[in-house]
């Protein structure tokens, strides 16, 4: 006879409780998954409160569950049911964000690790082809962010070579200023890339300190934000808790408040004056300015 336990637990589903609450969650492909270009798909934790996940499995015939004792018919259950009543089934308390432990697998400490691993497989540099296809975007950072300055360019590329080497740390962030055109996101989006569905996009504030920021910020580890702050000494203050706590609290609909661990290397890109406002000896920012000299230029 199939077993249902084992069939749901392959499904991906996973019982979770946490902050007093019930959910069965799993990871599923993101919205955008179809248009990624990494080497995984991108996935993302859908939660259902018990009620529609027996819903959605429905359909399902009820099987034989046991027998009756008083009169030794058999019994019968949904598959939905018998999952959520088997000891076998996948048991998390709580959610967690560690790189350190294996993706998407319940920990030790019973919680469950919404790490997915590396979205991109690595490449022998000393190819010839993979040269080829490098240079142009590493002349772009040299000689349109750097402004041809070696020293510059190798601190950049070392801030973000280390953030992908070493998952777990925090490098201080990088502000990236220029008019429009001068190909500022054609420098951050293959980095966020290399993260897959931990690299995010914000271009709205309150995607990152409004009421549920949880779709930006839970499992999230390089975080650009383009245009997403207006330089208020307000907006400010949130945002040097979002890049430099080691904890976030996140909210989302539905479900309690929690806290997750941050890991996130922020990018902020702007054509804007004043995004931000910091002392002159704090050095925790990397401040770079495009060249406008070819900005909105496009191949002949």
């Amino acid at each position: 006879r199939l077993n249902y336990t084992e069939l749901f637990n392959g499904y991906g589903y996973v019982h979770l409780f946490f902050g007093g609450k019930e959910r069965v969650g799993r990871m599923v492909p993101t919205k955008t998954a179809a248009t990624s270009k990494a080497d995984k798909i991108p996935l993302q934790l859908e939660l259902m409160e018990r009620a529609a996940f027996k819903s959605r499995h429905s359909h399902m015939t009820a099987v034989p569950a046991g027998v009756n004792p008083e009169n030794g018919k058999l019994t019968y259950s949904k598959p939905a049911d018998i999952w959520l009543n088997n000891q076998h089934r996948h048991i998390a308390d709580g959610l967690c964000f560690n790189p350190e432990e294996p993706p998407l697998k319940i920990n030790p400490y019973g919680q469950y690790n919404l790490y997915q691993g590396r979205a991109v497989s690595e490449i022998d540099s000393s190819r010839e082809d993979s040269v080829k296809y490098l240079k142009p975007f590493l002349d772009h950072i040299t000689l349109n962010l750097c402004g041809g300055d070696m020293a510059t360019f190798w601190v950049f590329i070392k801030v973000m070579a280390a953030k992908y080497q070493n998952p777990t740390i925090k490098p201080f962030a990088t502000i990236i200023h220029g008019i429009e055109g001068t190909g500022k996101d054609t420098i951050v989006e293959p980095f966020m890339r290399l993260y897959g569905a931990h690299g995010k996009k914000a271009t709205k504030a309150n995607q990152v300190i409004g009421e549920y920021n949880a779709g930006t910020l839970s499992n999230c580890m390089f975080l650009w934000m383009d245009e997403a702050f207006a330089g208020t000494k307000d907006a400010t203050d949130c945002m040097k808790t979002v890049v430099f706590s080691d904890t976030l609290r996140l909210t989302d609909k539905f479900v309690p408040a929690w806290e997750e661990r941050s890991l996130n290397q922020t990018v902020l890109t702007t054509n804007r004056e004043g995004m931000i406002r910091f002392a002159t000896h704090d050095r925790r920012y990397f401040v770079l300015k495009m060249s406008d000299d070819l900005a909105s230029d496009t191949p002949k």
